[in-house]
C-alpha cells in the first residue's frame, strides 16, 4: 500500500493508461480503480485508489490466484514507476507480499530482469459460454418467429449439454445491460438473429460490435466466434443495402450532435457520451462487419443453422 500526503489523480489515471494499453477490453475499469487477470502468472490484480482526508490518499494493490505473490511484485514496481514518472514520492509504502485470500512466502517472486512483459487478458472461464444475440420484446408475427427460432435453437442445445445464455431470460430487475453485453462480446461463441430491427436497435448493434472489438476488428476471427442466421427481413446482401444501414447510424448521431451544438455537449453524462461515440463507431464499422458477414455461404433452413450453429 503506497500512502500519499498528496495524492494527484493523475497517478491513478497513468496506472490505468499504463494496463489499459495492453488489456484493453478485458479488464474493468472505474474512476478510481482497475481489476485485471494476467496470463503469465494466472493471477488477478486489484489497484484502487482511497482518499482519507484533505488532500491524503493511497494506492492499495492486491493480487489474488495463481502466483500471486509474483504478481504483486510486478505491479507494485508498475506503481513505482508511474509515480516516479510524475515525480511522487510516497509519504510511506506498507505491506509485506500479500494477497486477497492470505500471505505467501516471498521466495516465490522472482527478479523482474527474470519476468516476461505483463500480459493482461481476459480471465478464461471454466466452461465455454455460449450467447444468443437477438431483437426481442415486440408482439409482431415477426417478433414471435424470432422468438420460435430462439426457442428451438436453446433447445437443440440442450441436447448436446450446451446451455446458451439470453439476456431477457438471464437478467433481472436491476442487473446492469451494459455489463451482460460486455460479457456477451467476451463470449466463446455468439449465435446472431440478424433482422431488420436487430440492424436498428442500438442494444443488438452494441452486442455484435462488441464481439468485433474482442476479436480486434479481425474478419477471420470474428467468423470463429460467432454464427449468423439471416432472416428476410435484414437487407444487407449488397453494398447499397449495407449502406443504408450504415446511414440509419450516422443519422442517429447527426440528430444527436444537431441537439448538442444547440444545447451543449455538457449536457450530455459520461455514460451516454460512450453511447454515443459508440453510435458513431457503428456508422464506421457496420459495413466491414455486415460485409464479412455475408462473405461467407449462409444456412437456408433452421436444420442448417442448428447444424452450423454447433459446428
Amino acid at each position: 500500500m503506497f500512502e500519499y500526503a498528496l495524492l494527484p489523480p493523475g497517478l491513478m489515471r497513468g496506472i490505468i493508461s499504463r494496463i489499459g494499453n495492453d488489456a484493453g477490453l478485458a479488464a474493468d475499469y472505474w474512476r478510481g480503480g482497475i481489476f485485471a487477470f494476467e496470463k503469465g502468472t494466472g493471477s488477478r490484480a486489484l489497484i484502487e485508489e482511497e482518499k482519507t482526508t484533505g488532500w491524503h490518499g493511497r494506492i492499495r494493490v492486491r493480487t489474488q490466484r495463481g502466483q500471486a505473490a509474483l504478481l504483486l511484485d510486478r505491479v507494485v514496481k508498475l506503481v513505482e514507476a508511474e509515480q516516479s514518472r510524475l515525480g511522487l514520492v510516497p509519504a510511506s509504502q506498507s505491506g509485506t507480499l500479500t494477497r486477497m485470500a492470505g500471505i505467501l512466502d516471498p521466495s516465490q517472486i522472482r527478479e523482474s530482469s527474470e519476468a516476461p512483459a505483463l500480459k493482461f487478458v481476459q480471465e478464461p472461464t471454466s466452461q465455454p459460454e455460449y450467447f444468443i444475440s437477438y431483437a426481442w420484446g415486440d408482439k409482431t408475427s415477426e417478433g414471435r418467429a424470432r422468438e420460435d427460432i430462439v426457442t428451438h435453437l436453446c433447445a437443440a442445445a440442450e441436447q448436446r449439454g450446451i446451455t446458451v445464455l439470453r439476456d431477457n431470460k438471464v437478467l433481472g430487475l436491476g442487473d446492469r445491460l451494459s455489463k451482460y453485453m460486455q460479457r456477451l462480446g467476451r463470449g466463446d461463441r455468439v449465435f446472431v438473429v440478424l433482422s431488420d430491427k436487430y440492424l436498428k436497435s442500438p442494444y443488438c448493434m452494441y452486442e455484435l460490435f462488441e464481439v468485433w472489438r474482442n476479436v480486434r476488428q479481425d474478419d477471420e476471427e470474428l467468423l470463429k466466434r460467432i454464427r449468423v442466421y439471416t432472416l428476410p427481413d435484414a437487407k444487407i446482401w449488397t453494398p447499397l443495402e449495407r449502406l443504408h444501414c450504415a446511414a440509419h447510424w450516422k443519422n442517429e448521431t447527426s440528430e444527436l450532435e444537431g441537439f448538442l451544438r444547440e444545447h451543449g455537449f455538457d449536457l450530455l453524462g459520461d455514460k451516454d457520451h460512450q453511447r454515443y461515440r459508440l453510435m458513431k463507431d457503428f456508422s464506421h464499422h457496420i459495413g466491414n462487419i455486415l460485409a464479412t458477414v455475408t462473405d461467407i455461404l449462409q444456412p437456408r433452413s433452421f436444420d442448417e443453422f442448428e447444424k452450423y450453429a454447433f459446428d
